[in-house]
C-alpha cells in the first residue's frame, strides 16, 4: 500500500509494541519488588542498627542517586541545629568568683561598693570544697592533725591574686587551732567557712577613740559578734575596713580542722607600709586609770581593752602552700 504500511507490517508493528509494553510492565514490577526488598532490607537495618541509620538507609533507597540522601542529612541536620539553640557553657564557681571580683573590684584602691558586696558574697555562697580542689587533700589534713600541735601549724593557699586589687584564698586551721586577735587595716575581707566548725570573735574600735592611762594604753572595743558557726550552714560574712569587725579572732572547732575561703581587697600598698597587726584584749573595767567615759550599763558586757602586741610568732606558725585546684583563667 503506498503512503502506508501493509498490514502484516502493522501487525507486527502492534505486535512488538505489545511486547515492549508487556517488557516494560514486567519491568517495573521487578523493580517494585527490588524496591519492597530493599525497603525490607532497610527496616531490619534500622531495628538492629538504630532508627537514626535506619532512616539514613531508606531515604538512601528511595532517593536512588546516593546524591540526595546526603543533601537532605545535610539540611535536616542544620535544621535541628536551627531549632535547638545552643547553651552556653556554665562556668565553675570559683572562676565565676574571680570573673567577678574582676568585674566589680577596681584598681583605684577605694573600698568596694554595696552592689560589688551583693555580688562577691553571692558567687562566694555557690562555693564548696570541690570547687576548689581540697577534697583529695582532706585526708592529709584529717590524718595530721589528729593530735594537738605545738605550736599550731595553720596553712594557706592562695588561688588568685590580682596586682593591687584583691587575692584569693583558703586558709587551713588544724583542731582547736586558735589565730590570735588581728586586723586588716584598710582591708574589705570577705569569708566562708567550707570545712568543720568554726568560732568567731570580731570587735570594732569605739568611735571617737577611748584610751586608758599610761604607756602602751589600751583602746577601748566592743565586741560586734560572738558565734559558732559549721560549714554546712555558714554564709560568706564580710569585714569593711572601719566597721563590722576588722578585728577578729578564730577558733576552730574541737571535732576537726575547719578551711575558710577568703577574699581580700584591696591589697596592702607597699608604699604605706600596711600590714596586719595583732592584739591583746582584757575584760573592760572602768577605774581611775582609766580616762573617763560614759557607757552604757547594757554595752558594758560587749566593751573589752584591745592593746597592740607584736606577732605571736610562738604561738602559732603560718606555712604556705602551692595552689594544685583547677585552673584559673
Amino acid at each position: 500500500m503506498e503512503g502506508g504500511k501493509s498490514p502484516s507490517r502493522v501487525t507486527a508493528v502492534a505486535g512488538e509494541g505489545s511486547e515492549l509494553g508487556n517488557a516494560a510492565t514486567r519491568r517495573t514490577r521487578i523493580e517494585d519488588q527490588q524496591e519492597e526488598g530493599d525497603r525490607a532490607v532497610v527496616t531490619a537495618a534500622g531495628q538492629g542498627s538504630g532508627a537514626g541509620t535506619g532512616m539514613k538507609r531508606k531515604r538512601d533507597a528511595v532517593d536512588g542517586d546516593g546524591r540526595g540522601s546526603e543533601s537532605s542529612g545535610e539540611q535536616s541536620q542544620h535544621s535541628l541545629t536551627t531549632m535547638m539553640p545552643v547553651e552556653p557553657p556554665t562556668l565553675m564557681p570559683l572562676q565565676e568568683l574571680v570573673n567577678t571580683c574582676r568585674a566589680m573590684l577596681n584598681n583605684s584602691g577605694n573600698q568596694p561598693t554595696n552592689q560589688a558586696v551583693s555580688f562577691i558574697r553571692g558567687a562566694m555562697d555557690k562555693i564548696g570544697m570541690l570547687d576548689v580542689g581540697l577534697m583529695d587533700e582532706m585526708g592529709f589534713f584529717l590524718h595530721r592533725n589528729v593530735g594537738p600541735q605545738n605550736p599550731p601549724v595553720l596553712t594557706y593557699k592562695a588561688i588568685y591574686k590580682s596586682p593591687n586589687n584583691f587575692m584569693i584564698m583558703v586558709l587551713y586551721m588544724p583542731r582547736g587551732a586558735v589565730m590570735p586577735l588581728h586586723d586588716h587595716p584598710g582591708m574589705t575581707v570577705f569569708t566562708k567557712l567550707l570545712f568543720g566548725s568554726a568560732h568567731i570573735q570580731a570587735y570594732d574600735w569605739v568611735q571617737p577613740h577611748v584610751c586608758a592611762a599610761g604607756p602602751g594604753s589600751a583602746l577601748l572595743a566592743e565586741k560586734v559578734s560572738d558565734r559558732h558557726l559549721t560549714a554546712r550552714s555558714s554564709r560568706t560574712w564580710v569585714l569593711f575596713a572601719d566597721s563590722s569587725g576588722n578585728m577578729n579572732r578564730f577558733v576552730a572547732g574541737q571535732d576537726g580542722p575547719c578551711v575558710f575561703l577568703k577574699v581580700f581587697t584591696p591589697l596592702y600598698s607597699l608604699v604605706e607600709h600596711q600590714h596586719p597587726s595583732f592584739y591583746q584584749y582584757s575584760p573592760y573595767a572602768l577605774d581611775l586609770n582609766v580616762v573617763p567615759v560614759e557607757v552604757p550599763e547594757e554595752k558594758k558586757g560587749r566593751m573589752v581593752w584591745v592593746r597592740k602586741i607584736d606577732e605571736p610568732k610562738n604561738f602559732i606558725k603560718i606555712v604556705r602552700l602551692p595552689y594544685r585546684g583547677p585552673p584559673i583563667v
